[in-house]
């Protein structure tokens, strides 16, 4: 695919649910045994893919910025990224955060670990002119991270902004929003402006100490409510459960499109039969003007 449409056409290698360094390099190894990955790291390496990790549960969250201080300091990674472009996206995940530790944990642990990553690369880029570039996996729905874009883009901790950012739009929103053509310009218009503002005015300023204490208290009263809930909890749902709850939606559903279409097919007929009524009656009242016009003349 790279060969027919251009290098820029496939230009990351994303690794999903990223635990450690090895996981990194794994992928690094599986691009040198394709072409991908030319040289060795202490002799000049240049990598065609930018390897993205991914980091998705509240545990990979806060091991993020460990992980990337922990791979830059292997000999000759540092350089081997500068001279392939200079460029390290970095992936976190919404969906699977909240899911594992709630909707609170899950947004303060995605604070923390954007201005961990910033402060990294901050010294990174002073030293090896390596240019960090957040990649947010956001979902539709509120618990996968969806809302506002532009709000989204604006609230993102300082210097997590710098003229760039990239997100995911998935499933239903892709329809929602870029389906039309006008829309859809409208909404990538709304973030370039938002990615503008967030870089050029700073709208955001770092968070005073008694707004991050408190945010933590209340971040690990959530999370251990969340993870002290038995797997026998009434808010568990068991699959066959859901299964049931899908077939009774599903005739419900069904239920009321047939009540629907009925009540249509019946405020139909009524509307005929007083149409009908209503052309009698025209029809009447002409006759007996006429009738009358007729009289006149006479």
């Amino acid at each position: 695919l790279r060969e027919r449409l251009g290098s820029e056409a496939i230009r990351h290698c994303i690794i999903s649910h990223t635990e450690t360094v090895s996981d990194l390099l794994e992928v690094l190894l599986l691009q040198k045994e394709v072409g991908l990955l030319r040289g060795t790291l202490q002799d000049g390496a240049q990598c065609d893919l930018i390897v993205v990790p991914l980091f998705e549960t509240i545990e990979d969250l806060r091991n993020a910025a460990p992980i990337m201080r922990r791979y830059y300091q292997l000999p000759g990674i540092a350089e081997m990224v500068r001279r392939s472009g200079g460029e390290q996206d970095i992936m976190l995940g919404y969906s699977d955060s909240n899911k594992d530790g709630g909707i609170f944990t899950s947004n303060w642990e995605l604070y923390r670990a954007e201005i961990a990553l910033v402060e990294l690369f901050d010294v990174l880029a002073a030293q090896h002119k390596i240019q960090l570039r957040m990649f947010h996996g956001r979902g539709g729905t509120v618990g996968r991270g969806g809302g506002p874009s532009y709000q989204a883009i604006l609230a993102q901790p300082p210097g997590t902004v710098n003229g760039q950012i990239r997100l995911t739009e998935q499933g239903e929103v892709i329809a929602s929003k870029y389906a039309n053509p006008e829309i859809g310009r409208r909404n990538l218009e709304t973030l370039v402006a938002a990615t503008l503002e967030a870089t050029l005015l700073h709208p955001t300023q770092s968070a005073p100490k008694s707004f991050l204490e408190a945010a933590q208290a209340l971040s690990d009263a959530s999370f251990a409510g969340i993870t002290a809930m038995p797997s026998e909890s009434p808010l568990t749902v068991t699959e066959t459960e859901m299964a049931r709850l899908r077939d009774s939606l599903a005739a419900y559903i069904g239920a009321q499109r047939e009540t629907v279409a009925l009540q249509f097919r019946q405020a139909s007929t009524i509307a005929e039969h007083s149409a009908t009524q209503q052309r009698q009656t025209v029809t009447v009242v002409g006759a007996v003007m006429l009738g009358l016009a007729a009289l006149l003349v006479v």
